[in-house]
């Protein structure tokens, strides 16, 4: 479950996929048409868009539709800074564990100065 800028709460069913919930009415809103129901791990939000993690990478919700963000990694959590930077944190394979960072249409860099590989949460806020 996660909040978008809309209002909007984002809901992964794993028989349904995602919907979209606002002022007591729902709207499907389908899968990206290489993920079946199955690979969909989790719903989040930041930066006011929605994201769906899958097994096979990350992607965010923009005009209902998802937008493939991250294809080389599986990120557990991410953050998008008011800039549009974004940020995700892998805990697999070892070798890639820790933060990474991209901007739009970048690969994601392995922050690898980072003092925190194993990271339990990870949130941007306003003034970033």
């Amino acid at each position: 479950m996660a909040a978008s800028a809309t209002g909007a709460l984002g809901l992964l069913s794993k028989e349904a996929g995602v919907f979209l919930w606002r002022d007591g009415e729902h709207r499907s809103i389908p899968l990206p048409p290489s993920v079946p129901a199955e690979d969909a791990i989790a719903i989040m939000s930041t930066g006011g868009s929605l994201w769906l993690r899958t097994i096979k990478g990350t992607y965010r919700l923009e005009d209902d539709r998802w937008i493939s963000e991250q294809l080389v990694r599986n990120f557990s959590r991410v953050a998008m800074t008011s800039d549009g930077r974004r940020y995700g944190t892998a805990d697999l394979p070892l070798s890639a564990r820790g933060l990474w960072s991209w901007a739009e249409g970048e690969i994601p860099k392995h922050e690898t100065d980072s003092a925190v590989d194993l990271i339990r949460a990870l949130a941007a806020g306003a003034d970033n």
